[in-house]
């Protein structure tokens, strides 16, 4: 839309001049005359902008001094009420009642499309784009820079538009205001033990933004968290059981109603709530970006806000932005900064989009031009803090347990931009890490101890948030056998030169694992260490929470020598007003006396084994000697039993044989004989015939006498004969 308007100055008394007017876009253009050579001025129109007409009971300004003058003039407000000090009005007049409708009419769809040209898709597309980046190593010095930098004019738009809203809030805001704002309202919102900045970052912008009270959970706050409150410039908040009305009712007998931030876990609520039996009915509504545990109940519905970022204080600031409610400085400070320790400078694996894109509009919101800056100057007065306090505080500061498959595990981080001043005391982590795993057996109510809830596993991951690596402090066997296994990876060496082995079933070598680059608790240590426990894991110990309960009971304080040394540690142990003291020298000795019991055992199995081994090779040498021979014994028996027989039944063959051959030659012998004895008997028969023969032919007379007295002779000889061969033959 075009044409002609009268415009006056910026204050009262200033003379009012035609201007030729253009409306193109969400950009209204004045100039000296419609050839529009002579540019006079524009005004950006916004989803805040406001045509509000000198006629109007509203009418803002000065147009209410021109009601009567100039009836058809109207006030053009382009930032709206919630301009602030950069706020500026301008003033026209339509001369006519038609003319002025159309121009209220178009400026109002002028300011209704600019929403939609605020953030168009491209931009989104963009705004992804730069959400998304991540710091790889040899690139600019942080993505969150190149983020800042590019998305300045995108996120300032973000920024003016919310600031507006604040003023004018939107139907949305109304009804979140109206619906939601009222549960909460006036609840001491408090944080989990120890005590993070995310925690008091968290329920300082919580108490803020639903009209309540801030509280901490401990009384000793890190070094992060007072730098980054000195820097947002807002007081500690009290101590939980300081607030009147938390810990202990109000002089008119009253009890505040809590809502918990950045936990919902019944052991990591402030002692003074945790033993609380109206606790459930006091509790009314959680904040928090972690998982439910399983200890998170309630008598009746919650107002609950959880959702999967890397920082509580990421929701907090998104839910001032869907009030509309305002993000003064301080508050935009402290929750800035809340987000860049919980992420890591957004480097964590858990930093998400919303992440990202809040740490943009916090930075802008807060006046701070470079986040990097306020993220190392948080972690090095940390690092600084925490490795001052010493060894007790550094493996409890930030130490948090877990179960799986009965295995108890704690997980201590410390997050520093330098290593070395952490492992130089080393040795004195590493036995802290192991009186930790024993104090948590004993009962804060009774005082009695029971090993059912020692820890299996007590770890302390050193995180270097500038190289964003790694390194895992491990204290004894079981701990070395889960960490091979949840970390195959893992590069073992010695925590410290010269650094004594703290047990009997670790070497010096193994107390350090060097993991790489995994930053986060939450999203990598834990998963790692709970695959591994689901994965059949075993060791040459059964989890403490099989145990008996008569085993349970028995501490072996009395017979421990380690036991004993445990107790001296903690009843000598005083605070300076600074840190916990401790005389680690007699744990120690008892360390070392009870490795080189062990080294002596083994020696002692060893030599056993051995003498075993010799004497059970001698019985097996002898028993195969004994058996061998026996075996050469039967062999040598069975050859000559069955030589015997192959010498009896050669010689029974030989001898039949010769038995046979004898009576042959017999048969043939007797055979012979029979035939000569023919032969010869008829020789003899043939010469007496001869000779009768003759007798006959000389006498004949004497012929009958010769005759049967030869007949009577010869059958005699007969007979005499065949008796002589049946004798014979009888013999034989």
């Amino acid at each position: 839309m075009q044409g002609w308007l009268a415009k006056r100055g910026p204050v009262m008394g200033w003379e009012w001049e035609k201007r030729w007017c253009k409306l193109e876009g969400s950009s209204l253009q004045y100039f000296a005359d419609e050839t529009e050579e002579v540019k006079k001025g524009d005004i950006e129109l916004r989803p805040e902008t406001r045509a509000v007409r000198f006629s109007s009971q509203s009418a803002v300004g000065d147009g209410v001094k021109h009601q009567k003058e100039r009836p058809f003039g109207f006030t053009l407000d382009p930032l709206g009420p919630g301009g602030g000090k950069d706020r500026r009005l301008f003033y026209f007049d339509a001369s006519l009642q038609t003319v002025l409708e159309q121009w209220l009419q178009a400026i109002a769809g002028a300011s209704e499309s600019a929403v939609a040209t605020a953030y168009k898709p491209e931009d989104v597309a963009r705004l992804n784009q730069l959400l998304s980046t991540q710091q790889k190593a040899g690139e600019c010095e942080t993505a969150l820079g190149d983020a800042l930098h590019e998305y300045r004019a995108m996120a300032q738009k973000l920024v003016d538009d919310f600031l507006s809203r604040v003023a004018s809030p939107q139907a949305e805001a109304f009804i979140e205001q109206v619906c939601v704002e009222q549960i909460l309202d006036g609840c001491l919102f408090v944080g989990h033990t120890k005590t993070d900045l995310d925690s008091v970052a968290g329920a300082i912008g919580g108490a803020k933004l639903w009209n309540g009270q801030a509280a901490i959970a401990d009384r000793e706050l890190n070094g992060e968290i007072k730098h980054a409150l000195t820097f947002a410039g807002l007081d500690t908040p009290p101590f939980f059981d300081d607030v009147p009305g938390a810990a202990l009712p109000t002089a008119e007998g009253a009890m505040l109603r809590i809502c918990l931030v950045d936990h919902n876990e019944e052991k990591q609520m402030t002692e003074a709530l945790r033993k609380d039996p109206e606790r459930s009915q006091r509790i009314v509504g959680i904040i928090d970006h972690h998982c439910l545990s399983m200890s998170c109940h309630s008598e009746k519905p919650l107002f609950m806000d959880i959702r999967p970022w890397g920082s509580m204080s990421t929701i907090v600031a998104h839910n001032f932005i869907r009030s509309n409610r305002l993000l003064e400085k301080p508050i935009a400070r402290i929750l800035l900064a809340a987000i860049l320790s919980d992420t890591l400078n957004l480097q964590s694996v858990t930093t998400t989009k919303a992440d990202r894109m809040m740490v943009t509009l916090l930075a802008i919101l807060g006046e701070v031009p470079n986040p990097d800056e306020l993220a190392a100057d948080m972690f090095r007065a940390k690092s600084q803090w925490i490795v001052n306090l010493g060894a007790y505080e550094m493996t409890r500061g930030d130490q948090k347990d877990f179960s799986c498959n009965n295995w108890k595990i704690g997980i201590a981080v410390l997050e520093v931009t330098d290593t070395r001043p952490v492992l130089e005391v080393a040795n004195e982590l590493l036995l802290e890490l192991r009186i930790l795993k024993v104090e948590k057996g004993k009962c804060s109510k009774t005082g009695k101890h029971d090993r059912r809830k020692e820890l299996d596993f007590s770890y302390l991951f050193v995180v270097d948030v500038n190289a964003l690596r790694s390194v895992l402090l491990i204290c004894g066997g079981r701990e070395l056998a889960l960490a091979r296994q949840a970390f195959p990876e893992g590069q073992l060496q010695a925590a410290q030169p010269g650094i004594e082995a703290p047990g009997a079933t670790i070497a010096a070598a193994e107390t350090l694992m060097d993991v790489g680059k995994l930053v986060s608790r939450k999203a990598e240590f834990v998963p790692a260490f709970f695959q591994a426990l689901s994965s059949g894991f075993t060791c040459h110990k059964k989890p403490m929470a099989e145990l008996s309960e008569a085993d349970a009971a028995d501490s072996d304080s009395d017979n421990d020598e380690v036991y004993k040394a445990m107790d001296a540690v903690t009843a000598s142990s005083y605070h300076n007003s600074v840190n916990v003291v401790r005389d680690y020298s007699r744990l120690s000795v008892a360390f070392n006396h009870q490795a080189l019991q062990k080294v002596q055992e083994r020696a002692q199995k060893q030599e056993k084994e051995e003498v075993n081994s010799c004497i059970a090779r001698i019985l097996r040498k002898s028993i195969i000697n004994s058996q061998s021979g026996k075996e050469r014994v039967q062999k040598q028996e069975k050859e000559e039993a069955n030589s015997c027989v192959a010498r009896v039944l050669r010689k029974s063959i030989v001898n039949a044989e010769s038995r046979k051959d004898g009576k042959d030659g017999k048969d043939k012998k007797d055979k012979k004989g029979k035939k000569e004895k023919k032969d010869k008997k008829e020789k003899k028969n043939k010469d007496k015939k001869e000779k009768k023969d003759k007798e006959d032919s000389s006498s004949s007379s004497s012929s009958s006498s010769s005759s049967g007295s030869s007949s009577g002779s010869e059958d005699d000889d007969d007979k005499a004969e065949k008796k002589k061969k049946e004798k014979k033959d009888k013999k034989d």
